[in-house]
């Protein structure tokens, strides 16, 4: 009985762990957890009436009846589209079914020659090849909630570590029952104990795992954040120079007009030629700014114009947009990642740095291009791009801060590179669409 209930608890747990990250919760239910209680009650429910009515067609319909309550809960409890929730209690039972079939065909390989009915029947090898077809399910359950929601798991390794240990145990184990059949009919206790323990210790061992890394995301969310608020910061002191400066000019400007028109009323055409001179010099800086729609754009493309400036690289704007379909935040969160990472890339070319920054419109797509000469070969390693700079923390964070917000206006992001560094951003048109008459 210890054992049934044991695994009913498992096969909840199981269910819970791939529906939690594969369906939304109805949040008016508040626990989450909430289709892993019920389900165990409906699999003990189905124990308790198998244990009272020992007859085979009972065992049927209660096997039956106790998946199909189980389907009913998954419509009530997740706000997902039924076609959703149908796929996901599909994927559940066909990954127990083939963690079973696995460890079957393991145990008829290396039973070869053995009555398989026999076999079969020994109640320490079918309590063992259960408990392993749980752990392989909960492998292949982990493994898919991964891929399908393409995260990033540092810790793959180990997990995988884990899996190999318990595959090695298992096929040891089998090896042992084939070399000594009596032994393992009368000392099958210590076996099944054993297997439970690796069980318990590999979902803990996991589940650990996967809270550090949790963990590990939560840290570098929060550095993101700080990253944003300081470059929000940093705009809004951009902007309060750039006004500065122009008041500035303009106040100068009407001091400067006064004196050339004295100048011209005496007839001092050589001094004026010379005091214009001067006026065309200082008045470079302000004549290279680029005026757009967006307040934002315009902070950071001209920002980046001079910090480019002040590191030897030559940066060429191409501006086709007058703005970018984001709040002012975003704009100067991604434009500000994808340039700077630019202008400290190419800055270390010692000869023709340069950068290329292009915002056009192609269809319903807005499309930012930058183009940077570099020195140093990227590192990539697992589709991430490494920081080479010692402080990883902090730095580094530019790629992961472009790509959440490629991804949250629903864009795509390309990033490549040959004898240049190249990155590409596709944003939708959100903007309602006027009617042609």
């Amino acid at each position: 009985m210890l054992f049934s209930l044991m695994g009913a608890a498992i096969d909840s747990f199981l269910l819970y762990l791939l529906l939690h990250n594969q369906l939304e919760f109805k949040k008016k239910f508040k626990n989450p957890r909430l289709i892993g209680y019920l389900s165990f009650f409906i699999l003990i429910a189905r124990f308790l009436i198998n244990w009272n009515v020992k007859e085979s067609v009972m065992d049927y319909v209660s096997k039956i009846l106790s998946i199909f309550l189980i389907f009913i809960l998954i419509l009530f409890l997740y706000s997902n589209s039924i076609k959703k929730k149908v796929i996901s209690f599909l994927i559940f039972y066909t990954i127990i079914i083939l963690s079973e079939v696995i460890i079957v065909c393991a145990l008829l390989l290396l039973s070869y020659g053995m009555p398989f009915q026999q076999v079969m029947q020994n109640t320490a090898i079918a309590q063992i090849c259960t408990i392993f077809s749980k752990i392989f399910a909960f492998g292949i359950i982990n493994e898919f909630n991964l891929r399908s929601k393409n995260l990033d798991m540092p810790y793959h390794k180990e997990l995988s570590f884990i899996m190999f240990c318990n595959v090695t145990l298992f096929f040891m184990i089998l090896f042992l029952f084939r070399s000594d059949f009596t032994y393992m009919q009368n000392n099958s206790n210590p076996l099944i104990v054993l297997s439970f323990g690796l069980l318990f210790i590999s979902i803990v061992a996991t589940m650990l795992i996967i809270k550090i890394s949790q963990r590990s995301k939560q840290e570098m969310d929060y550095q993101l954040r700080v990253q944003q608020l300081e470059m929000q910061t940093n705009m809004n002191q951009d902007m309060a120079r750039l006004v500065y400066k122009l008041r500035s000019f303009r106040h100068d400007m009407n001091n400067h007009f006064s004196l050339m028109v004295g100048l011209l009323k005496e007839n001092e055409y050589e001094q004026l030629e010379h005091y214009l001179s001067g006026i065309i010099e200082e008045t470079s800086d302000v004549n290279n700014y680029i005026f757009l729609e967006n307040k934002a754009l315009t902070v950071v493309i001209n920002n980046k114009l001079a910090k480019a400036a002040m590191h030897n690289v030559e940066f060429k704007p191409i501006i086709e947009v007058q703005t970018l379909p984001m709040n002012d935040l975003d704009i100067c969160t991604l434009l500000s990642n994808i340039l700077d990472n630019a202008i400290e890339a190419a800055s270390q070319v010692a000869d023709n740095a340069y950068l290329t920054l292009k915002l056009s419109k192609k269809g319903s797509y807005y499309f930012i291009q930058c183009v940077n000469s570099f020195k140093t070969m990227p590192i990539e390693k697992n589709g991430r791009f490494q920081t080479t700079k010692d402080n990883q923390n902090i730095h580094g964070l530019g790629i992961e801060n472009i790509k959440n917000i490629v991804n949250e206006y629903d864009g795509e992001l390309n990033i490549y590179y040959d004898d240049q560094f190249h990155i590409q951003v596709y944003l939708p048109d959100t903007s309602p669409q006027k009617e042609e008459l």
